[in-house]
């Protein structure tokens, strides 16, 4: 399977996840997208499967604790796929690149197949064993990681955040994953140009702000499509912040 380009790991829990990594690798992967099994024995309709125990906050450590782990990995570019978290109805995958092979680590339903929906006519199905994965570090570093304790569960309409994105990497991922995870229509994400640049050692190394604005907008779109996105540049540090009254909450 050395042609490989792009997988989806359907994982039975966010502590196994790193382990199975490792074996996921050797297949040259470039982009895995990575979402909780999201069934349980009464099918997808249910509302006690996996993915419907968590909260924001615990989601959040979850999310730090796995983009972490998962840089050691240099080759493969990890998306964890959030609309199974704040939309649990909602049980179809659409994510940009064909997905070229299935993994899993646990005795999967035919119906789930039918939730990706952008497959490759030739995709495969592989099977991890997770048996001897210890997840008890993981919990227990998510555990640590969590400084959210006591912050209430609210999700905010339209939330706006803003950074330099240049060359996306963890940092900016669980940045706009934490966006994501408390929007429940909207998210605007500001992208420094211009004046705002040149404060920054070696700034004129940093792409080009279309770039950065494409390559934000292509994550958020694969993590949760059913969001609206706004993606623009901003010369200030205010952005679109000072014009629009309908933002209730910055992610920072």
């Amino acid at each position: 399977m050395n042609n490989t380009k792009t997988g989806i790991l359907i994982s039975s829990s966010f502590g196994k996840i790193v382990g199975l990594l490792p074996l996921i690798q050797r297949d040259i992967i470039q982009t895995l997208y990575i979402t909780l099994y999201p069934y349980d024995d009464n099918g997808p309709s249910s509302r006690t499967n996996a993915t419907s125990t968590f909260h924001t906050p615990q989601i959040s450590s979850k999310l730090i604790s796995t983009y972490a782990k998962t840089t050691v990995f240099k080759n493969i570019n990890v998306r964890i796929l959030l609309n199974k978290f704040q939309r649990k109805n909602q049980w179809e995958i659409k994510t940009s690149k064909s997905i070229d092979v299935i993994y899993f680590d646990q005795v999967i339903k035919e119906d789930i197949k039918k939730c990706i929906v952008n497959k490759a006519a030739d995709y495969k199905m592989v099977y991890l064993d997770s048996s001897n994965i210890d997840e008890s570090s993981f919990d227990a570093n998510s555990n640590a990681s969590c400084t959210c304790t006591g912050i209430p569960d609210f999700i905010y309409s339209h939330s706006v955040l803003g950074g330099t994105f240049d060359r996306l990497h963890a940092g900016h991922k669980i940045l706009l994953s934490e966006a994501v995870l408390r929007s429940s229509k909207k998210v605007t994400v500001g992208v420094t140009d211009g004046p705002m640049l040149h404060s920054k050692k070696l700034w004129e190394l940093i792409e080009p702000c279309q770039i950065r604005k494409e390559n934000v907008l292509s994550f958020l779109q694969d993590i949760d499509p059913s969001l609206e996105y706004d993606i623009v540049s901003i010369t200030d540090i205010f952005g679109p912040t000072k014009d629009d009254p309908t933002f209730e909450v910055m992610t920072c």
